[in-house]
């Protein structure tokens, strides 16, 4: 069952960890893509900037930490530097929920002062992440049902998924909301 979330968000959870390890620290999904990232006080290394500046990691970039095995590890995952991509040594925390990994949490670690136990305790904000990352995605699907049988259902299949699209509070009650059905 899912663990409440009490209205804690992604950057919540990447601040604290920010917070808590004092070093720069970024959220991706699974597919690298950037989702949060918390304030960068410090230098970052080239691959961290153009994550930030284009709002994902490029395909090279990912294959790369890929092949340390992060995305199907539930523990703290330690990336070398690499000079020649432009990375400084990284802890990836896998941002999981039931097994499945949703995202990825990074922190800078150029001169390896993160200390292990401390990164082992930060898992457990990860899994918080992965947590949110998965609440949206169940969300997203549902929606993507709901609004199929919006716009391909008969009138009694139309109204449930309305209301189910109500229920889901994924509109606000004062959201003004346009639809346009093309045939």
């Amino acid at each position: 069952e899912d663990e409440p979330v009490d209205e804690e968000s992604d950057e919540d959870v990447v601040d604290e960890v920010s917070r808590v390890l004092a070093t720069p620290v970024v959220l991706e999904d699974r597919d690298f893509n950037l989702v949060v990232f918390a304030a960068h006080a410090d230098a970052v290394d080239p691959v961290r900037q153009r994550t930030i500046l284009q709002r994902r990691s490029s395909a090279e970039v990912q294959d790369w930490f890929e092949a340390f095995g992060i995305a199907g590890s539930d523990h703290p995952v330690r990336t070398p530097a690499d000079p020649a991509r432009g990375i400084v040594a990284r802890a990836c925390l896998p941002a999981r929920w039931h097994g499945v990994t949703y995202g990825y949490l990074w922190a800078l670690d150029e001169h390896h002062r993160l200390d292990d136990a401390l990164l082992d305790r930060m898992m457990r904000q990860a899994a918080r992440a992965g947590t949110l990352m998965a609440q949206r995605a169940r969300i997203r699907q549902s929606l993507d049902g709901q609004v199929r049988d919006l716009l391909l259902g008969d009138r009694d299949v139309a109204e449930a998924a309305a209301e189910e699209i109500d229920g889901l509070g994924a509109l606000g009650r004062d959201v003004p909301v346009s639809a346009v059905v093309l045939d």
